[in-house]
C-alpha cells in the first residue's frame, strides 16, 4: 500500500470519509467522494490500478500503519470513523463477529433447551481466550444473560 504521506497529499478525511484532492480521471472531481460502495457494505477505493477498501486506507492515512487486521468495532462496514477501526489479531477479529442467523434463544453464545418433563435451559456457550470451549447452564435467561456479559469481558468479546 502507499505511504501515509502520499495518501495525505491525494485524500482528505471527514467523518469516516474519504474525499479526492486531486483529479485521478476525468470522471472525478477534486472534493468529490473517493470510490464507490459494493454489496458487502464496504467502500472501495482504486488507486494506482490496485484497489482498497476504504478503512485500510484511512487507517494507513491517520496511524501510518498497516496491519493485517482491521476491525469495524460496531460491526457496520460502512462506518470508517477512525475511532470504530482497530488493529486486532485474528481471534478477536471472530469474537466480534455478529451471528448471522439469530439464534433460537434470541442471544448470541446462549442456547436455549427445551426437554420434554424438565425445565427449560440457557447455556452460555463460548470459546475461551486460550480457544477451549467453555459451557454453563443456567435455569433462567437472565442469569444466562448475566453470565455471558461477564464472561464476554473475561475473554475479550465486545458487548453489543
Amino acid at each position: 500500500m502507499n505511504c501515509a504521506n502520499y495518501l495525505q497529499t491525494i485524500f482528505d478525511y471527514d467523518d469516516g470519509k474519504l474525499f479526492w484532492k486531486i483529479s485521478p480521471t476525468k470522471n472525478v472531481k477534486i472534493g468529490d467522494r473517493a470510490g464507490n460502495s459494493k454489496a458487502d457494505g464496504y467502500r472501495y477505493i482504486t488507486l494506482n490500478k490496485k484497489t482498497y477498501k476504504e478503512h485500510r486506507l484511512i487507517y494507513k492515512l491517520l496511524t501510518g500503519l498497516e496491519p493485517d487486521i482491521i476491525d469495524h468495532i460496531n460491526n457496520e462496514p460502512s462506518d470508517n470513523k477512525i475511532d470504530n477501526l482497530r488493529s486486532v489479531n485474528t481471534s478477536i477479529n471472530g469474537k466480534n463477529r455478529v451471528c448471522l442467523k439469530k439464534p433460537k434463544s434470541g442471544h448470541n453464545h446462549i442456547v436455549y433447551q427445551e426437554r420434554p418433563g424438565r425445565n427449560p435451559e440457557w447455556i452460555v456457550k463460548m470459546r475461551t481466550l486460550e480457544a477451549k470451549t467453555y459451557s454453563k447452564m443456567f435455569h433462567d435467561e437472565k442469569s444466562a444473560l448475566d453470565h455471558r456479559n461477564e464472561k464476554y469481558i473475561e475473554f475479550g468479546y465486545l458487548i453489543k
